[in-house]
């Protein structure tokens, strides 16, 4: 029911899309080019400070030697998957006005806030991923990167339809996802090679939906394989469990929503 109907009201979907990004640069002589800044200036900035000023170096930890390149193949994913989330969660609250005044699908407007957080970070991501390629000398699993980011969008949204609905019955969860996606990254091996967690807390990452995904982009990127079983299980997993628990949500809330905007 969910993707349903986001499949039936693609061509709308795309069309809202397309005016949410067109709202951000109108009026704007730099247009896309400042929505690109932010992505594009942190890794620059992260590969001059750690790989250029302080040369620091991980060895063979994390599948990856320099510590700017590390941090890239999982920080530019997880921007992403932090701006949809926050986006996403306030989608149905900033958009009240219309779905009082329409019959529009409640998926649509997390579907919209998603999709353009993707579309900023994903072509940065994909050209990271083969610029880390080209510099290891092959183009191994090139296609496999956008494949995977697709993957990350579709847990993305997911997660933003739970918490839109949340928000939408309860003001305050937009506080709260504000402060915990400020502090989840540390739960999640961005920052840090995973084999350098104890081990005795290394299982507790994984309640994290992020960080399957982190560790896809790790093999992909730093070490030019394929994601593990592992790791393909874990992101599946948690794309099934949200999108049921979306599904859920949407049956026993979706005649209420409104009221409560």
């Amino acid at each position: 029911m969910v993707v349903g109907h986001i499949w039936t009201s693609r061509v709308l979907l795309w069309q809202m899309v397309r005016r949410e990004l067109h709202s951000r640069t109108v009026g704007s002589l730099g247009g896309w080019v400042w929505l690109l800044a932010r992505p594009v200036l942190t890794g620059l900035a992260y590969l001059f400070i750690f790989d250029t000023v302080f040369q620091v170096r991980l060895g063979d930890s994390g599948g990856g030697n320099q510590v700017g390149v590390f941090l890239l193949a999982g920080l530019l994913p997880w921007m992403a998957l932090t701006d949809g989330v926050m986006a996403g969660t306030v989608s149905l609250l900033e958009s009240a006005n219309l779905l009082q005044k329409t019959a529009l699908p409640l998926e649509l407007f997390p579907a919209r806030a998603v999709l353009g957080a993707a579309l900023l970070y994903g072509p940065v991501v994909v050209l990271f991923g083969l610029w880390v390629m080209v510099a290891r000398g092959t183009l191994d699993w090139a296609l496999v990167v956008p494949l995977w980011f697709g993957l990350q969008v579709v847990l993305t949204y997911f997660l933003a339809l739970i918490l839109a609905i949340f928000a939408a019955a309860l003001r305050d969860v937009v506080q709260l996802v504000t402060l915990v996606t400020g502090l989840w990254m540390f739960l999640a091996p961005v920052l840090y090679p995973l084999d350098r967690v104890p081990h005795a807390l290394a299982p507790l990452l994984w309640l994290n939906p992020g960080t399957p995904l982190v560790l896809g982009y790790h093999a992909l990127l730093l070490r030019g394989d394929l994601p593990s079983w592992g790791v393909l299980a874990g992101t599946l997993l948690w794309i099934l469990l949200l999108g049921g628990g979306a599904r859920v949500l949407l049956l026993r809330s979706r005649e209420q929503v409104v009221d409560w905007l």
